[in-house]
């Protein structure tokens, strides 16, 4: 594992056809491509502080669409999973990308595990950081969860975000919000933070808080995990979401090319200490992505 003190991402911009995805990119001529997927209300930054030890890989993190820099979505149009698989497909395109190794985390993950099946010729390998999977919900609570979605986006859809005093106000909020250390909210706040004439608004899309119309039910959910064909690894935070839930010891179960890494460490593990987490994530991956083109 390679550990490169001075490197530093690189803006990419990706004109697919919805739109533009923009992002990170820590390049490496000739080593297997991973694609970096972050979590909801986080953006490409999530990947900095892992990005010095993955200097095995050429490393594209894009900021999916509503989330920092990348174009919002046009008015009346609710982000959906399957969107945003199809523009993590759509930045393969566009990089040329033929294969490629998969990162996400939270969102990202469960992104990932979709495009694994809906793109298996293009996956090597996926490495989950605490997620497993989409969303589930059951199928009764399908009336009642459209119903909130819709009614939400209608009362809301041309409200301007709220404005505050100074950045640091928005560090705060995101530290507090997410469970997140100090460094890894001022890496994700900087990117995603709009000035004003008289402070800072969140550039991320407000409509991205607003619940969404559909949940996969837990059978789906698992249906799209037992059909992933090539290698996963899932970490495991002690202190994280996924352990804490129902579901997830089924999951597990259900998968059949799984490796499990439980690991001390809250959610953004990977961004409050990063060295344990490519310590992991590299190996496995690196077995996996050398015929990655």
């Amino acid at each position: 594992m390679e550990h490169r003190n001075d490197l530093s991402g690189q803006n990419v911009t990706l004109r697919t056809r919805s739109g533009v995805l923009r992002g990170l990119r820590w390049p490496r001529p000739g080593a297997p491509h991973m694609l970096a997927l972050h979590g909801w209300l986080d953006n490409a930054a999530s990947f900095e502080p892992l990005a010095p030890y993955l200097g095995d890989f050429d490393v594209v993190a894009i900021d999916l669409p509503g989330h920092g820099h990348s174009d919002h979505l046009p008015t009346g149009q609710p982000y959906r999973l399957s969107y945003y698989v199809a523009e993590a497909l759509q930045a393969l395109n566009v990089l040329g990308w033929a294969k490629c190794c998969l990162l996400g985390h939270s969102l990202g993950g469960a992104v990932s595990t979709l495009l694994a099946v809906v793109a298996p010729e293009r996956v090597t390998a996926v490495s989950l950081i605490d997620q497993i999977g989409p969303l589930s919900e059951a199928p009764d609570q399908f009336p009642a969860r459209l119903k909130r979605s819709i009614e939400a986006h209608a009362a809301t859809a041309v409200q301007e975000p709220p404005e505050y005093p100074t950045l640091e106000d928005l560090i705060e909020r995101r530290r507090r919000a997410g469970g997140i250390g100090d460094q890894g909210a001022r890496l994700l706040v900087t990117r995603n933070a709009r000035r004003t004439e008289t402070g800072y608004r969140w550039g991320s899309d407000s409509r991205l808080r607003l619940p969404a119309p559909l949940y996969l039910d837990e059978a789906q959910a698992r249906a799209i995990l037992m059909t992933i064909k090539c290698p996963v690894q899932m970490i495991m935070a002690s202190d994280g979401l996924i352990a804490a839930r129902a579901n997830t010891v089924g999951r597990i179960e259900a998968m059949t090319t799984l490796e499990v890494e439980k690991m001390t460490g809250g959610h953004h593990l990977h961004m409050d200490d990063p060295e344990p987490v490519a310590a992991v994530v590299v190996p496995f991956l690196a077995r996996h992505c050398a015929d990655s083109d």
